[in-house]
C-alpha cells in the first residue's frame, strides 16, 4: 500500500522534477556564459593621487607635482600625468576617455576670482592671461580647454596592466590657480580649502570579444593654499580620489 502510494505520487510529481532539472541545466549554462564573459572583460579605474603646488621662477602658481621636492623648471606644466589601470581579467581595446565638466561655470569662476584678485583675465572661450609682472608681456597663459579637446584615447590596455594619460588643461589648471586667487581673494590669510566634485571621467572601451563598456567615475577634489611658503617652495597640497 505504502509502495503504490510513493510510485503514484513520484509518477504525478515527474514533470515537476523534469522542469525543475532543465531549469537547473539551463542556470548553469547561463553561470558558466557568465563566468566565461567575466573571464575576459576588462575593468578600467584611476589610481588616487596627491599632489602639492608650487609657482614658478616669476611667480606663477602653475607647478603641479606629484612629490614634495622642489621643482626646478621654468613651466612645469601643463603635462602632469594620470595613472590608468586595468583591473579587470581581460585587455581593453580602443579606449576613450571624455572628461565631463561646466565650461561655462568654470569660466565664470575664474572671470570672477580674477576680477577680485587683479591677476586674471579670462575670454568667453575659457583661453585666460595670467599677469605675474606689471609690463604687459609678462603674462602666463593656458585655457580652460572644452571636453572635445580634454578627449584622450588609448589604443590598448592588458589586464593589470597601466598607463599614463595627460591631464587635461582644464583640470591641471583648476588645481593650480584656484588655490591660489581664492588665497588671493581672502587677503592672504594663513591656509584656504578647496574642494570639489567639478569633474567626471567617461570611459569608453572594447573587450576581446568586441564588447562596448562605458563607466563614469567622479573626482573628488581637496585642497589646501597657505600663505607662505611651507617647504621646497611648496606652498599648496591636495589630493583627488576616484569613485564611481
Amino acid at each position: 500500500m505504502v509502495l503504490s502510494q510513493i510510485l503514484h505520487a513520484s509518477i504525478k510529481a515527474s514533470p515537476i522534477v523534469t522542469v525543475l532539472g532543465v531549469f537547473i541545466a539551463l542556470f548553469t549554462l547561463f553561470e558558466m556564459r557568465r563566468q566565461r564573459q567575466k573571464s575576459y572583460e576588462p575593468q578600467l579605474f584611476f589610481a588616487n593621487m596627491t599632489f602639492y603646488l608650487q609657482k614658478n621662477m616669476d611667480g606663477t602658481p602653475c607647478i603641479l607635482k606629484s612629490s614634495f621636492e622642489k621643482a626646478n623648471s621654468l613651466h612645469s606644466g601643463p603635462f602632469f600625468s594620470i595613472e590608468v589601470f586595468n583591473i579587470g581579467l581581460g585587455s581593453a581595446n580602443t579606449i576613450t576617455i571624455k572628461w565631463l565638466y561646466d565650461q561655462k561655470r568654470l569660466i565664470k569662476r575664474f572671470a570672477e576670482l580674477g576680477e577680485q584678485a587683479k591677476l586674471l583675465s579670462i575670454d568667453k572661450n575659457g583661453y585666460f592671461k595670467y599677469q605675474f609682472g606689471e609690463s604687459p608681456e609678462q603674462v602666463f597663459g593656458s585655457s580652460l580647454s572644452s571636453i572635445e579637446e580634454s578627449k584622450r584615447e588609448v589604443s590598448f590596455l592588458s589586464a593589470n596592466q597601466s598607463t599614463a594619460i595627460r591631464m587635461p588643461d582644464a583640470l591641471f589648471n583648476y588645481l593650480t590657480f584656484l588655490p591660489y586667487l581664492e588665497l588671493i581673494k581672502q587677503g592672504s590669510p594663513r591656509r584656504v580649502d578647496l574642494a570639489g566634485k567639478d569633474f567626471t571621467a567617461l570611459i569608453e572601451y572594447y573587450d576581446v570579444g568586441g564588447k562596448r563598456h562605458a563607466q563614469k567615475i567622479k573626482l573628488t577634489i581637496e585642497a589646501f593654499a597657505f600663505a607662505t611658503e611651507f617647504s621646497e617652495n611648496n606652498y599648496g597640497l591636495g589630493t583627488i580620489t576616484y569613485t564611481k
